[in-house]
């Protein structure tokens, strides 16, 4: 018997062969499985991406803006566009939902698992240290005995518990080599990981150590209530238990206040509140890793 096709059965069977050929090529490295229409798509590494006003590019090194395939490039600086943007001339990376200005390491989406520790080469001293989104903070408050600080009620017991309390003038300049006191920005990198500012002080709470409520600690940050000083000459200690208050390196709030960030256990709000102090006040240090 003898088979006949008609000329629009033989262009529709030509069309999908055709079809199918281009659908399963690919531009580069590996070969994609997922069916697509070469018309408005292509394949590049393995993925599927859209053409660009019907042009292919290549998605490592440029991006589609409107009709036009634009080169990723940033104050000179090439970057990836799939995981990286340009803002303020400043090429950012994404780990979980935030961008850092520099990714050491990510664990995308996924509760911290790195943990280390570090022996302060100056005293001996050993701390834990942690990873949370793309920075590596100390997981314990500092110990170091520098002038300018001291240990709350100046009993040595409370400084092994919670650390050293700081001025800001000490604190700028206590944390080891590779290590210095974070800013506002690098504070607000491991808030904005967890989710914000206005949800996450029990995540960074240490799971006891706090009168009233303790926090679930879900980053290993294990934030302890140091309390605070007035100053060093003047004496004066409160909150030891009751909460806790971190230096920052940012820009001084005037000449004589700078930030810091503040939790405590009064307030029903899970927030993380940067608050001014009196340079001269004492409050605790925790190092991030240059």
């Amino acid at each position: 018997m003898k088979i006949t096709f008609s000329k629009f059965t033989l262009v529709a069977i030509f069309a999908f062969a055709l079809t199918f050929i281009f659908s399963c090529s690919e531009d580069s490295g590996k070969k994609c499985v997922e069916m697509f229409n070469p018309d408005n798509s292509f394949c590049y590494d393995g993925v599927v991406y859209d053409k660009c006003d019907g042009i292919k590019y290549n998605p490592y090194t440029h991006f589609c803006t409107g009709k036009t395939v634009a080169r990723a490039i940033c104050n000179g600086v090439d970057y990836n566009p799939l995981t990286q943007r340009c803002k303020n001339n400043i090429v950012q990376t994404k780990c979980g939902n935030a961008w850092y200005k520099e990714v050491k390491f990510c664990y995308d989406n996924v509760n911290n698992s790195f943990s280390d520790t570090l022996t302060d080469s100056r005293d001996g001293k050993t701390y834990k240290t942690v990873g949370i989104g793309a920075q590596i903070w100390m997981a314990e408050n500092l110990n170091y005995k520098v002038t300018g600080s001291v240990c709350y009620d100046n009993l040595e017991s409370n400084c092994k518990s919670y650390g050293r309390l700081y001025n800001w003038q000490a604190a700028m300049k206590a944390c080891p080599d590779g290590w210095h006191l974070p800013s506002n920005d690098e504070w607000q990198d491991i808030l904005d990981f967890a989710g914000g500012d206005d949800v996450v002080r029990s995540k960074f709470k240490a799971k006891s150590g706090w009168i009233g409520r303790s926090g679930t600690d879900d980053y290993g940050f294990s934030a302890l209530p140091g309390g605070l000083g007035i100053s060093i000459s003047n004496g004066g200690f409160y909150d030891i238990g009751k909460s806790g208050f971190w230096w920052s390196s940012s820009s001084e709030y005037d000449a004589t206040e700078a930030y810091r960030l503040c939790m405590s256990y009064f307030s029903d709000s899970e927030a993380a509140d940067y608050c001014e102090s009196s340079k001269t006040s004492l409050n605790s240090v925790r190092c991030l890793q240059d």
